[in-house]
């Protein structure tokens, strides 16, 4: 809500183009890109690690980890629960993603996945608007079949001008939900070009601008944030939510596969937010180690094997090193990514309530959204009828949900 969403999605249309050679072609020349700047970035990285040390010292906190936790507000869990989360993802989802990977392997008619591999979506790439006219009529329509009240709220956005969301020379990238607080309105900022990522993208934020619609009635602004958790679940949760209402786009089947692909999307991100996580853990609690950067690149090698096999990835190892440094959020945001872990957890619970009573997950939802901040973290999940939890219960209920609904 009004904090700038960086999304964890691959952003490169090429590596999901049908020819191989080409997906491949565009993933080697981003990856070389990376290893020519890598220097520059593992420097910029050691200076960061120096100023946090300092941050932590003169806040007279043993490391920055219990630096950035006090900072975060994070009241509900702290870092044994996620250390304890990235293990219950380990033995729950590695597993489970282990099998979509196969699946998907067998559907692109390959005996093995290379990275390039691992945005292909079987059947072709999906392009289901040009024009972001459609897409507005397109999700707005999505937004009716859930629930009339985000149709009109969406619509309502369009009509004020609040909705920015085709790609233009010169425009920024990315994509974000900002709380305008004057006039109690939400802004919707994208750089659609026309993909399915693109739509989804449009989706999630929608679920992050009625969050924002939800509680801007209260008199108090900073109750109008609500933990960033619960924020993520709103915008992942109407990912899934509105995925199976594309009749705008697509045709029924094709409808089905896209959100299927969605849901196996989240299932293999979820070991890769581990991954992210519990290395920041590694780096801020071993200042001296994370100093050396082959080291630090051989803990995130170990957590990256550990939580995300299942991908062949001989002969690249040194971009496998590496492929921590592509995430933003390590260099500006340190330890905000098991956000979208906790929050793609809630968002799978009520995804799968919602197909058996979809008017009362609904309405509970709206419930909670309304809350705002004035709820602690873990009410805002029941009042939204979920359960907040890092622990390994948690964890392997979702995971038995995924395994229903993906039949695996």
């Amino acid at each position: 809500m009004g904090r700038r969403r960086h999304s964890a999605r691959p952003r490169r249309a090429q590596r999901r183009r049908p020819d191989r050679s080409r997906r491949e072609a565009a993933w080697r020349t981003v990856a070389a890109e990376f290893r020519a700047v890598k220097p520059e970035l593992d420097h910029l990285f050691d200076r960061l690690l120096d100023n946090r040390r300092a941050q932590a010292a003169a806040a007279e906190l043993p490391d920055y980890r219990a630096y950035r936790f006090r900072r975060l507000d994070r009241l509900a869990y702290g870092p044994a629960d996620c250390l304890a989360l990235h293990e219950a993802i380990a033995a729950e989802f590695v597993p489970l993603a282990g099998r979509v990977l196969r699946r998907r392997a067998a559907a692109l008619g390959l005996d093995v996945l290379r990275p390039w591999d691992l945005g292909a979506l079987p059947g072709g790439p999906l392009v289901p608007f040009t024009r972001e006219e459609a897409l507005i009529a397109g999700c707005a329509r999505a937004f009716e079949a859930v629930d009339p009240e985000f149709a009109r709220q969406f619509s309502r956005l369009a009509e004020h001008g609040l909705l920015d969301l085709m790609s233009r020379p010169g425009k920024a990238a990315g994509a974000f939900q900002v709380h305008l607080h004057a006039s109690g309105l939400p802004f919707v900022f994208a750089g659609a070009v026309g993909r399915h990522e693109d739509l989804l993208t449009v989706l999630h934020e929608g679920g992050h601008a009625f969050h924002a619609l939800a509680c801007a009635g209260d008199p108090l602004i900073w109750n109008r944030h609500p933990p960033i958790e619960f924020c993520e679940v709103a915008g992942m949760g109407m990912e899934l939510l509105a995925a199976t209402h594309l009749g705008a786009f697509y045709d029924a089947d094709t409808c089905a596969r896209a959100a299927r692909h969605q849901l196996e999307q989240l299932v293999l991100f979820l070991p890769h937010a581990a991954a992210i996580d519990a290395f920041q853990h590694w780096v801020y609690t071993r200042p001296d180690e994370a100093g050396d950067r082959a080291t630090r690149d051989a803990a995130w090698l170990a957590q990256h094997w550990r939580l995300c096999p299942g991908v062949d990835w001989s002969g690249l190892e040194a971009d496998r090193a590496a492929l921590w440094q592509r995430r933003l959020h390590v260099f500006e945001l340190p330890f905000y990514y098991i956000e979208y872990a906790i929050a793609g957890l809630g968002a799978v619970q009520l995804y799968r309530r919602a197909l058996a009573e979809p008017a009362a997950a609904v309405a509970d939802l709206r419930r909670a959204l309304a809350l705002g901040a004035r709820a602690r973290l873990p009410d805002l999940f029941a009042a939204a009828g979920l359960h907040f939890g890092t622990d390994r219960h948690t964890v392997r209920q979702a995971a038995a949900a995924c395994r229903e609904l993906l039949d695996l």
